[in-house]
């Protein structure tokens, strides 16, 4: 994207006068979209056009490269107080899933054994129940 500049701006840099930059534009030598001139058209017209010596027009480029990105930070960006109160959540779910995961670990190693201890009363068909349902068990529980 061109960098432009107002016609009143560019004057006051030339050292011209505003009149005789909108004569150029009127004769076709300069082009204007809205008042304002692109800055590489006018280096060509006036080799001595030089953007750093305007302070003002460097800090208008610091401005808007600075306030795109303050501006996504503030509609984005939650607060810290926003991301404080999510992660104090995330922290809870966690507790909870880790308190639920305790439970039903303890309660596939508590039918493990109980199953073991109905192996000893089992008949074969009762037995090869029990030894398909151990290994079910078994492959499924996660020990992480």
């Amino acid at each position: 994207m061109a960098d432009k500049i107002a016609v009143s701006k560019a004057a006051a840099i030339l050292g011209v006068s505003r009149r005789d930059l909108q004569q150029l534009i009127r004769q076709g030598q300069l082009h204007a979209d809205n008042g304002q001139l692109d800055v590489e058209e006018l280096s060509r017209l006036y080799p001595r056009f030089s953007m750093e010596e305007c302070p003002e027009l460097e800090r208008v480029k610091v401005i808007k490269a600075t306030s795109f990105g303050r501006r996504v930070a503030s509609e984005v960006a939650p607060e810290t107080d926003e991301l404080e109160l999510r992660l104090a959540k995330r922290d809870r779910d966690l507790a909870v899933a880790r308190a639920e995961a305790k439970r039903f670990r303890a309660l596939a190693e508590g039918l493990i054994k109980e199953l073991e201890r109905s192996r000893i009363d089992a008949n074969s068909a009762q037995l090869e129940l029990l030894e398909s349902l151990m290994r079910w068990i078994t492959a499924h529980n996660c020990d992480t």
